[in-house]
């Protein structure tokens, strides 16, 4: 054979750091894991019973597919939430309903744009669907906001779309009145991913949540189980669209054709999906009591007189610490301490994940179990002090 077989945007190539082999030759011993994000590993408390009957009694029903999704699932899902059935579509997971967007709104070589720091899936969505990912810069200055001159030159070359978190992973910030404005004055399609929505730690004035009112351009609101429910296994998520009514139509004309190509949303799951956000509640519940404490805590742990501080979310469950410059050979600042804190049996991730352009971050998960992120934290205080 000639060449490879293979294409181009299916090669990621070896993306093993120093941090990532490290944490794979750590794992063989205790952790206590400051990083985790996956709400269903982290004892959190359940209602177990509920689930099972909704599944049960979802999986004795005949498989029926629509294309959408079953629109008896849209509308158990709308009407808990306060959504349009009829403007809706229902995939397997968000990361699906990324793709799927991109399919509807690019075409291979086009742009996206996507904010920085964010959410480290979107080069590899991007890469996959044979566009480029071009990054615009979130600011901090007592608040995150958009970088205007960010945007504006990365929308300079031309984009088919605008990418935004809110409230961001990791930066727990929500998408402001003003930064909206921005977005919608490019004049393309914004896709506006709200899974942690329900998260919110202090809603700032201005907010903007699912701006399904909106009547003119088109606008796409992603939320899903994984993050509402805390039930990351169920694959099952949804898009609301928003915007003038015929790109909205037109917008779902071709997607019931894309979605209808893969039909991946389980039967049972879509079935159940009313019953199993009734069952979500004490869990949801337990995650704002436990992700608010651990703010406190570190909050408390590192305040106006310590060497690192933390940039306090509005919402999520991510926590991003600013820690002082830390130099090793070939290892960046924060994969240094990432390092270091390893050595010391606590797992955090180093803000480069997360493609911050300014300052050294460490990026703590709010979902630990208290005890276990009080005893991090100890880690954390003890190790800046030795190397202060």
């Amino acid at each position: 054979m000639d060449r490879q077989p293979f294409s181009k945007r299916s090669a990621f190539g070896d993306h093993e750091n120093a941090f990532t082999r490290a944490l794979a030759q750590a794992r063989r011993a205790p952790l206590l894991d400051l990083s985790s994000g996956n709400a269903s590993a982290v004892g959190l408390p359940r209602d177990q019973d509920a689930i099972a009957d909704a599944l049960s009694a979802a999986a004795r029903e005949p498989y029926a597919p629509e294309a959408l999704g079953l629109r008896s699932a849209r509308e158990a899902i709308a009407e808990r939430l306060g959504l349009d059935a009829s403007r809706m579509l229902l995939t397997a997971s968000t990361s699906e309903a990324y793709a799927q967007i991109l399919t509807l709104l690019t075409d291979p070589g086009d742009a996206i744009l996507v904010p920085a720091p964010s959410y480290p899936l979107f080069s590899a969505l991007a890469q996959l669907a044979g566009v480029r990912a071009v990054p615009y810069a979130l600011r901090y200055d007592g608040c995150w906001q958009i970088d205007p001159a960010s945007l504006r030159e990365a929308a300079s070359a031309g984009a088919r779309a605008v990418f935004f978190v809110s409230p961001n992973n990791p930066t727990g910030s929500f998408l402001r009145r003003d930064d909206f404005r921005l977005l919608r004055e490019l004049g393309v399609p914004i896709v506006l991913d709200e899974v942690f929505a329900p998260y919110a730690f202090s809603l700032p004035a201005g907010a903007v949540v699912s701006p399904l009112d909106l009547r003119e351009g088109l606008v796409f609101c992603l939320d899903g189980l994984s993050k509402r429910a805390a039930m990351p296994g169920m694959k099952l998520a949804w898009v609301s669209l928003a915007g003038a009514d015929e790109a909205v139509q037109s917008a779902l004309s071709r997607l019931t054709m894309i979605a209808d190509t893969f039909l991946s949303a389980s039967n049972p799951v879509q079935r159940a999906a009313g019953a199993l956000l009734d069952a979500s509640r004490i869990t949801t519940d337990a995650i704002r009591l436990r992700t608010r404490r651990n703010l406190e805590a570190l909050c408390a742990a590192f305040d106006e007189r310590s060497a690192a501080r933390p940039l306090e979310p509005e919402g999520g469950w991510y926590a991003c610490l600013r820690v002082p410059a830390l130099y090793e050979a070939d290892v960046c600042c924060d994969e240094a301490w990432s390092l270091r804190l390893l050595e010391r049996g606590v797992v955090v991730q180093p803000g480069y994940f997360f493609d911050f352009e300014r300052g050294v971050f460490l990026v703590l998960s709010l979902l630990t179990p208290e005890p276990d992120f009080e005893r991090g934290l100890s880690v954390l205080q003890s190790c800046l002090a030795d190397e202060g």
